[in-house]
């Protein structure tokens, strides 16, 4: 069993209709491919992905949302999580602490260098970044990295 989550707190600051892709976090995989968390506009309006990109950008194995409503200056909780086992990944996105997307598919997320935070015209507090480890009861999360802006930090 593998996994973790990323968590955090975020106040856009762009405006309702800005075009650019808006990116928080990314870490790269192998094969060229990357782990992202990013607002990018699509055929459908804003959506919010988290997941594994091809080298080329495009969504491989995400799972996203529609934040096209979102009002800027607006405290949202963002949180991805994913989990494998027995060589399944299941991917799950929470806005606000309610799942909003989930996939599955053979295979490992595999992580191959650091993550980077490159979040723009955001504000950004209680970034939590954790990792799963088997216990007695079962697998629990485990956070592995902490940081409190006190929502004072913009990006």
């Amino acid at each position: 069993n593998a996994g973790g989550s990323i968590d955090f707190w975020t106040k856009p600051t762009w405006p309702a209709g800005s075009s650019e892709t808006r990116e928080w976090l990314s870490a790269p995989l192998v094969n060229g491919q990357t782990w992202r968390l990013l607002k990018q506009r699509s055929q459908f309006g804003h959506r919010l992905y988290c997941g594994r990109f091809t080298p080329a950008g495009k969504p491989e194995f995400t799972v996203s949302t529609d934040i096209s409503s979102w009002p800027a200056d607006t405290w949202r909780r963002i949180t991805c999580r994913f989990t494998t086992r027995l060589g399944l990944t299941h991917l799950q996105l929470y806005l606000d602490s309610v799942l909003v997307d989930e996939a599955s598919r053979l295979g490992q997320l595999q992580f191959t260098g650091p993550m980077s935070l490159s979040a723009s015209d955001t504000y950004l507090d209680e970034l939590s970044i954790a990792k799963q480890v088997p216990s007695p009861a079962g697998p629990r999360e485990e956070t592995i990295f902490y940081r409190s802006f006190d929502g004072s930090s913009q990006l």
